[in-house]
């Protein structure tokens, strides 16, 4: 080929330094695809991530079923639940304050909490020590249907080994006995243990003596008219979830949606 038509073609040297890159309108649009993609990748590890701490928090709350069911096996009934707002809440005596039938019947103090953040702490883990539980460390001796313990005897080991996160497991550094303690979820609120007992017909010439006339399952817990499990149950533990949040008035509301429940029996 003549060298001269070769430097004077479309082929030449200059035409190629001439030929356009990206324009920017491109170059906007190459920008834009890639970030698309990135906010997609985001989005994908954020959701597996979430479900990831979700599945975690739901083998913890399972675990601490177990434990409770394991508890009644052992002792012939649920851990009591305990009174929160007590002071202590252990009483002059290093008992617990428990709860009354009349309480979990919904008959006495509404308004009040229907959870104890400190129940599976002392009768799960034993948390509260050899002045009250009798076993110094973790664990407890023999759990009276009052809520208090022995105090001799054979001890019981964790029915929860919270040795494996021990992070979870908090003591309220406001308290120098250390009797108020907590078990965390993932999201730093407490894990709640409820307690509810049905209300029936007692009128004996009523003929739905002995029928239930109010299930008083809490509503963070759920639904009874919609979830029929809930009506034979007796106990739940409950995660606030990722928003942090319960109602306790109404089952249905949006603050309750991603509450992780157990429940039992």
């Amino acid at each position: 080929m003549d060298q001269r038509n070769f430097n004077s073609g479309p082929f030449s040297r200059r035409a190629a330094r001439a030929r356009p890159g990206f324009t920017l309108l491109e170059a906007v649009m190459v920008v834009a695809i890639i970030a698309t993609l990135v906010a997609l990748l985001l989005v994908g590890v954020a959701r597996a991530l979430r479900s990831a701490r979700l599945a975690a928090e739901r083998q913890l709350i399972g675990a601490l079923k177990i434990g409770v069911e394991d508890f009644k096996q052992q002792f012939g009934f649920y851990p009591p639940l305990v009174n929160d707002a007590a002071p202590g809440p252990i009483d002059a005596m290093n008992n617990p304050v428990i709860r009354d039938g009349a309480f979990l019947r919904y008959e006495t103090l509404p308004n009040e909490p229907r959870f104890s953040t400190y129940s599976l702490p002392y009768y799960l883990i034993g948390a509260l020590g050899a002045e009250v539980d009798g076993v110094k460390g973790p664990g407890f001796t023999t759990v009276k249907d009052d809520g208090s313990f022995e105090r001799r005897g054979p001890s019981t080991g964790p029915k929860v080994d919270m040795g494996k996160d021990p992070s979870r497991f908090v003591f309220d550094p406001g308290d120098p006995q250390r009797h108020k303690v907590q078990i965390m979820d993932r999201w730093g609120n407490a894990i709640r243990y409820y307690r509810w007992e049905h209300t029936v017909f007692e009128n004996r010439t009523d003929p739905r003596y002995g029928q239930v006339k109010m299930y008083n399952v809490p509503a963070e817990v759920g639904d009874p008219v919609k979830n029929v499990s809930l009506r034979s149950a007796e106990f739940a533990i409950l995660s606030l979830g990722p928003d942090q949040l319960a109602n306790p008035t109404d089952p249905a509301a949006p603050e309750n949606a991603d509450n992780i429940v157990e429940t039992g029996p």
